[in-house]
């Protein structure tokens, strides 16, 4: 069985394309799994499994998305490398169904789809099936479930059922990994492997493909000396923009006591536009082009007091090292930075994604990386307590980097998936 996500190109904070994935591998022996069709993405925040392709696009976007994606992979080589194979295919999303369908069918496989575990189980009790267990819930504290972030209220039904399983797993999970023909099951992190191990599940934790990509660039010199956030809205609209809005909220309630930057790092949307119409309206006045913003890649920089802000298209993978504390909205972006041991504050607001239950199980899975804030008041006077708190910033951040796993992920479940299915 493979359990199958994607992470393509299509979110910018993702920074994860099917190019960047074959770059990886390109010219060592492991690319001919990437080859044979296997692209592997582990999780989301642990409430979907493949979040990425599908949930970021909808109307013409996704069948642009879509059409995209099967445009690289027409010229990837994988006609014939698994024919014969079986494949039972486990996908809650329909465009990421039909992406990994199609790689597999052009590898020559034979793939029977699920949409979830429940129907997943009646198949594998059906008929014998070659399987691979790719689990992408992240960041399951063992051997008991991780408590809820403090000073949110209790939900009743949600913590008893989560009590009563111990783990962040499903039942149905559990019943896949425990498979005797369950091939592999590979996570991000030690520390689910470790509590998974304690399950009698055989658990390699080979590392994060979502740690791969980022570009460790040097500082510029114009913000080495002032404190630094980055700052993300997500990129679903129109829930980014309000989410943009009241984060900026944020930064004009309370003045930095020293001179402070606020990287934006944007993908296609919001456009720049929009955002120069927000800064606008949250008293932001663009400044000229500087030595500064020239050198961090930014496209615009604005201030209002003490606050420097710098506007970028899809710079979020050479920005996410430079920040010492985040201000997010976002999924997968948010965990790449709690991946690069910066903590984060949240602010959930009236969704559809980005709701208080999304950030309450975010900050849950990311053991306490990222701080869930109640109002725009809370989270600028947690922002000012961090940034006097280094210590504090530095505790979260090693929980952030203990939760997501270390880099180099894609390379070494290429690897283990040739050594162990392919072999």
């Amino acid at each position: 069985m493979l359990k199958h996500g994607l992470d393509h190109s299509l979110h910018a904070h993702e920074a994860r394309s099917f190019d960047q994935y074959a770059a990886t591998l390109r010219g060592q022996r492991q690319h001919r799994c990437l080859q044979r069709g296997h692209v592997v993405k582990v999780g989301g925040c642990g409430m979907r499994a493949g979040a990425g392709l599908g949930q970021i696009a909808q109307g013409e976007q996704a069948f642009n998305a879509t059409a995209g994606v099967l445009a690289q992979l027409e010229h990837t080589p994988l006609q014939g490398r698994l024919a014969g194979m079986r494949i039972l295919l486990v996908e809650d999303n329909e465009i990421n169904q039909e992406v990994a369908q199609y790689m597999l069918l052009h590898a020559g496989a034979s793939v029977e789809a699920a949409s979830n575990g429940q129907l997943a189980l009646e198949l594998l009790g059906a008929a014998p099936v070659a399987q691979l267990r790719l689990p992408s819930k992240p960041c399951a504290a063992p051997p008991g479930a991780t408590p809820a972030p403090p000073d949110w209220a209790a939900t009743p039904l949600a913590d008893a059922y989560h009590r009563c399983k111990g783990s962040e797993w499903d039942p149905w999970e559990w019943g896949l990994m425990g498979s005797r023909r369950c091939r592999l099951v590979a996570v991000r992190d030690q520390l689910t492997a470790q509590g998974l191990q304690r399950h009698k599940v055989a658990a390699l934790a080979p590392g994060n493909p979502m740690m791969d990509g980022f570009r460790h660039n040097p500082l510029p010199a114009g913000l080495a000396s002032q404190r630094r956030l980055i700052l993300l809205a997500g990129s679903r609209l129109p829930e980014a923009l309000g989410n943009a809005r009241r984060l900026l909220g944020c930064l004009n309630l309370q003045q930095p006591r020293q001179p402070a930057s606020v990287l934006v790092a944007s993908g296609s949307a919001p456009t720049a536009a929009a955002w120069a119409e927000l800064l606008g309206q949250a008293g932001f006045t663009p400044l000229p082009p500087a030595a500064a913003s020239a050198a961090s890649g930014a496209i615009s920089s604005w201030q209002r007091g003490r606050w420097t802000l710098l506007l970028s298209q899809n710079r979020f993978a050479t920005w996410a090292g430079w920040a010492e504390l985040g201000l997010a909205t976002a999924g997968t972006a948010t965990e790449q930075l709690a991946g690069l041991g910066v903590p984060c504050l949240s602010l959930p607001g009236p969704g559809p994604q980005f709701k208080a239950g999304f950030a309450r199980r975010q900050s849950r899975l990311l053991g306490g990386a990222v701080v869930p804030c109640h109002s725009q008041q809370e989270l600028a006077l947690k922002l000012h307590q961090l940034l006097d708190d280094p210590a504090e910033c530095a505790r979260r951040g090693a929980m952030g980097r203990e939760r997501m796993g270390p880099d180099g992920g894609s390379a070494q479940l290429a690897e283990l998936v040739e050594q162990q299915l392919l072999g």
